[in-house]
């Protein structure tokens, strides 16, 4: 084995493991923003209006799921 290897496999095991104990899901749980009726109406209609902004879309989709996600597992 290299020595990178040999250096980098303690850390690596390290992960593994660490991803096997069970966390307080209050601890990790960050506070989802409320966003009002209002907000959202507005960002629908701005990306209605920009047609052409699909990676601002994109990221907005996928802050969606990450939201589903956390009220998923932590109740918010």
């Amino acid at each position: 084995m290299t020595s990178a290897i040999r250096l980098l496999l303690p850390f690596s095991l390290a992960t593994c493991l660490a991803g096997c104990t069970t966390p307080s899901s209050a601890s990790l749980c960050p506070t989802a923003v409320t966003y009002s009726l209002q907000e959202q109406h507005d960002l629908a209609t701005e990306l209605a209006a920009h047609p052409d902004m699909k990676t601002t879309e994109h990221f907005i989709l996928d802050y969606a799921n990450e939201r589903r996600e956390l009220h998923a597992l932590c109740g918010h």
